[in-house]
């Protein structure tokens, strides 16, 4: 069964199956993206770990040749958005924006306080985020909500090259079918706050 909500699943917000779902998003964002940059970069998942027994991935698209970080890509957990996690997270996110690094920092998280950015204007329930080293401070930004259909966005790669695409809501839909997700989550029964 697909999918039955038009853009993100707060169902999948859930502490029974945000953990997996986020870790095999990752995964995929990371298999759409590896034939569009080969063969000059690659992607690498990497993990941070959190209170030495919370770990989250992260992927890096990086330089084939000298190992050098072109773009850092963020799925953000409650981790990233409360409390000692967020702080971390917080330094993490100043140390790539004050470098040559391309961020991308996506935010399928109603909970948690959101992250901002200096003068941001949107509200909504969830963003992405493409920060460009060369057009910084200002970031494109990409607010929708929970009736909206989850927008593609745009990886930026190294001066020159072309930018990769992610369909994230193809991404999302995807794996909501293929890890069988309508067996378990009972819409009738469950309310999501």
């Amino acid at each position: 069964m697909s999918n039955p909500l038009p853009g993100s699943n707060p169902y999948l917000e859930q502490p029974d199956y945000r953990s997996d779902f986020q870790n095999q998003l990752v995964a995929e964002i990371a298999r759409s993206l590896i034939p569009q940059v080969l063969p000059n970069c690659r992607v690498v998942m990497d993990k941070w770990v959190y209170k030495m027994t919370v770990e989250q991935a992260y992927l890096e698209v990086k330089d084939a040749a000298i190992q050098e970080v072109i773009t850092a890509i963020e799925v953000l957990s409650p981790a990233n958005k409360t409390g000692e996690g967020r702080a971390k997270y917080e330094a993490k996110r100043q140390a790539i924006v004050g470098s040559k690094t391309h961020l991308v920092e996506i935010d399928l998280l109603r909970s948690g306080q959101p992250l901002t950015l200096e003068g941001e204007p949107f509200q909504s329930h969830y963003k992405l985020l493409v920060s460009r080293a060369q057009q910084r401070p200002q970031a494109d930004l990409y607010p929708f909500n929970l009736a909206d259909s989850i927008p593609s966005f745009p990886v930026p790669l190294r001066p020159g090259e072309p930018e990769a695409l992610v369909h994230l809501q193809n991404l999302v839909d995807g794996l909501y079918e293929q890890l069988g997700y309508d067996y378990f989550i009972d819409y009738c029964r469950r309310r999501v706050e």
